[in-house]
């Protein structure tokens, strides 16, 4: 049995104010809710997903348009900071349409304790690294080939620097290579005693060496110097080779069995240390879609006039899908409007919510683009997320948008009309991805719905 699981961009600095909208009277609004009150069988919600939709505009007052015209293309994303998130991704799956992608996680460990010795004549008999599950996406009966390698000394690794999903770090000694079954879902035994899923990796012999030969030496005196003797872990998964195979598991390791744990004994004694990992540790993801050579050719040829039966959005800084409304000032041209409710409706393409291993991405996001190119919140989105939308609707396979305030925000003159870019919501943490219909001529997939009232 195959099940999948599901996950905002980091906040934008903008400030949104709204003036100059357009009121509707009372006068005209009383009326409206009468008629809804007598007319409420009629409505299309189903169609259009706009409550007042499907009743006559002059009777009520107000336009209704869905051929405003809607241009959007995929593009892929430059990258993402993926330190300083509270999860971290691990795995690599084979998606017919997006090709090859691969998780992999740098993170430093810490001393428990000051001073440490391993007692008289130690002798180390394993270390084994635990990390615990948070979620994963793809195929949860998936087994992956893991490899664990041991950063390198002279890499450069600061808890206080940030690190983005393209960075890498140098690696030297092989510790771990074999291939492991993913399982987010059972409790394992560990300490003695049942505990929530953890993955689990017995390293190899010469890191535990090279921790039993620091017993008791200044490499393992404090934390400032063990972080200098031990730079840290690159855990790494091996590429899915089958199409429709795979899995990325979502890990937390501030979680307090995230860590590395010596086994030893001495003269006298069997024991264990643990090394933590933990919210004072370096840690980031990295990740790699093989430059989306196994994807399919439509996702590396997006036309940028619009002209795209399917369109891309993909999590681990993959794609996002640009949008412009060119001819939204059209709606003034016979004077001004006032804008109701707008909603921007984007239908799941059927191969996605048919799919039995890589389901749509549960949850989008919005955001407008600046003057110089960035990301800002919308006005609508300041309303909170409840308004704003974005949740995929397993019943009509769409999500949707409320672009009311931003669209009037346009006509009004706040800012200019760059567009808007649509994303997979907590990209960093999560391994989601959609396909979705675009805008072709003679199509209306991807398309803005506007009920609007001149005053």
């Amino acid at each position: 049995m195959k099940r999948c699981s599901r996950g905002h961009p980091s906040p934008i600095n903008t400030t949104l104010p709204l003036r100059n909208l357009l009121k509707i009277s009372v006068n005209l609004i009383l009326p409206s809710i009468l008629i809804l009150l007598l007319f409420q069988g009629c409505k299309k919600e189903d169609e259009l997903g706009i409550d007042l939709v499907n009743l006559p505009g002059d009777l009520i007052g107000m336009s209704y348009t869905d051929t405003t015209t809607v241009r959007a293309w995929s593009i892929k994303e430059d990258s993402l900071q993926t330190s300083g998130v509270y999860l971290h991704l691990l795995g690599s799956y084979y998606d017919p349409v997006f090709g090859k992608t691969t998780s992999s996680i740098y993170t430093q460990a810490r001393l428990s304790t000051n001073n440490v010795g391993f007692g008289t004549n130690p002798v180390g008999d394993s270390l084994v690294l635990t990390l615990q599950y948070n979620g994963y996406y793809g195929d949860s009966l998936a087994s992956l080939r893991l490899k664990v390698y041991e950063i390198d000394p002279t890499a450069v690794f600061h808890k206080d620097s940030s690190y983005y999903s393209h960075q890498t770090l140098p690696v030297t000694t092989l510790l771990f290579d074999d291939v492991v079954r993913i399982n987010p879902y059972d409790s394992v035994e560990f300490g003695g005693k049942k505990v929530s899923p953890l993955l689990k990796i017995s390293l190899g012999p010469d890191l535990i060496q090279k921790f039993i030969n620091a017993s008791g030496t200044t490499d393992l005196a404090n934390n400032d110097a063990f972080i200098k003797f031990f730079k840290g872990l690159y855990i790494t998964a091996e590429e899915v080779s089958s199409v429709n195979q795979g899995i990325v598991a979502y890990f937390n390791l501030n979680a307090d069995l995230s860590r590395l744990t010596l086994y030893y004994h001495n003269a006298s004694d069997t024991l264990t240390y643990p090394f933590n990992i933990n919210d004072d540790c370096a840690k980031f993801s990295h990740f790699d879609h093989s430059g989306y050579t196994h994807a399919e050719p439509a996702l590396n040829l997006q036309d940028t006039n619009g002209n795209n039966p399917r369109l891309y959005l993909q999590a681990m800084a993959g794609m996002k899908i640009r949008v412009k409304f060119p001819h939204i000032k059209d709606l003034y041209k016979n004077g001004p409007v006032a804008i109701n409710r707008a909603e921007l409706v984007i239908k799941v393409d059927s191969t996605d919510f048919t799919s039995t291993t890589f389901k749509p991405a549960a949850k989008l996001t919005i955001a407008r683009i600046t003057d110089e190119g960035k990301n800002a919140f919308t006005a609508d989105f300041l309303e909170g997320e409840t308004f704003l939308g974005g949740t995929y609707d397993e019943t009509r396979h769409e999500y949707r948008f409320r672009v009311s305030r931003y669209l009037q925000s346009i006509l009004a003159g706040e800012y200019e009309n760059h567009g808007l870019v649509i994303l997979v919501s907590a990209a960093a943490v999560k391994a989601d991805r959609t396909t979705v219909l675009g805008n072709t001529p003679g199509m209306q997939n991807l398309r803005l719905e506007i009920v609007y009232a001149k005053p």
